[in-house]
């Protein structure tokens, strides 16, 4: 019987929110999120994998933080006056527990709140997904398949 190489491991996903939202309040933000990535998400993402999502109103939160519908973007003077708390945030996430590796998946508004933390990551494994969408959201699926996730 072959056991994965995955199932030891923890690994981070830091993924942005989506402009499509349901309409809902006090729910978890992985439920909350409803564009193409979180679908992916919501399918494939295992047990091993903790979600952080970057929000243009909450800043970066938990998957299974809590929050209310909103209707913010995500601007590049925005990111800019995020950027330190955002790099407060994943410094302690990433202190707090030890990933074999981190996937990032942001667009260019959101990567500009990460400017701040490249000597956070010397001695991780991070991974970025790159190119159109499509390309990115491809990325996305296979990197939770690798990671323990199932096709169905």
């Amino acid at each position: 019987m072959n056991i994965p190489h995955t199932i030891n491991k923890k690994y981070l996903l830091i993924n942005s929110c989506s402009k499509k939202k349901r309409i809902l309040y006090g729910v978890k933000a992985i439920d909350l999120y409803d564009g193409p990535a979180f679908k992916i998400i919501r399918r494939y993402k295992p047990k091993n994998v903790d979600l952080f999502i970057l929000s243009a109103k909450y800043g970066l939160i938990g998957g299974d933080d809590i929050i209310d519908y909103y209707d913010e973007k995500m601007t590049s003077s925005k990111a800019e006056t995020m950027s330190e708390v955002i790099r407060d945030v994943f410094q302690t996430l990433i202190e707090k527990s030890r990933y074999d590796e981190i996937f990032i998946n942001l667009g260019k508004n959101y990567i500009a709140t990460l400017k701040n933390i490249d000597d956070l990551l010397v001695n991780l494994n991070v991974v970025y997904a790159q190119g159109p969408i499509g390309m990115r959201l491809h990325q996305l699926k296979q990197w939770l398949l690798s990671k323990g996730g199932c096709e169905s």
